[in-house]
């Protein structure tokens, strides 16, 4: 029974997801107004993460953006001027559950904002295979905003893998 009504969560996240394409920041304090957010929330420690997406019309970027209300502590920037870097999204499959997984690489870290079907969404670091830091989404499903499916040129589409496939970048 829990398992159906996560289900049910998570397809009301997708089909408001799919309802409202561009969420615009001021519902998200990581991205600026002018922003689409791709993906944003918070967490118990009041730190909050948000991908956020360049305006239309603009230098073509998107963003992610790790810290507090006040300050980021950590952005990482993917446009046409760093065509060394990028971010990846796959549907990760486990033994009893399955993801999509939107990442990159940063160092010898992987920053990956993982969206389950069971259970909270949130994000991991890790460094070589280890959990370097784990944080689930305050309010789990309800806490999450934006549209982790936007189309991007700056985001690597991998489909559907094993989750090997976070380390092989």
């Amino acid at each position: 029974m829990k398992f159906f009504k996560q289900l049910k969560i998570l397809s009301g996240f997708l089909s408001t997801a799919i309802a409202c394409p561009q969420i615009h920041a001021s519902d998200a304090a990581r991205c600026n107004s002018q922003e689409t957010v791709i993906f944003t929330c918070g967490f118990k420690n009041n730190k909050m993460v948000s991908l956020c997406g360049s305006p239309d019309g603009a230098e073509s970027y998107i963003e992610y953006r790790f810290g507090s209300k006040t300050a980021v502590e950590l952005a990482y920037k993917v446009s046409q001027a760093s065509a060394d870097r990028s971010f990846h999204r796959a549907q990760v499959v486990y033994a009893s559950n399955a993801e999509d997984t939107i990442w990159f690489k940063n160092a010898q870290y992987i920053y990956s904002i993982f969206l389950p079907a069971r259970g909270a969404p949130g994000l991991e670091v890790s460094r070589h295979g280890d959990i370097a830091a784990h944080f689930e989404c305050k309010g789990g499903w309800a806490g999450v905003q934006g549209d982790p499916t936007l189309k991007s040129k700056f985001i690597r589409d991998h489909g559907s893998s094993d989750p090997s496939v976070l380390e092989q970048f």
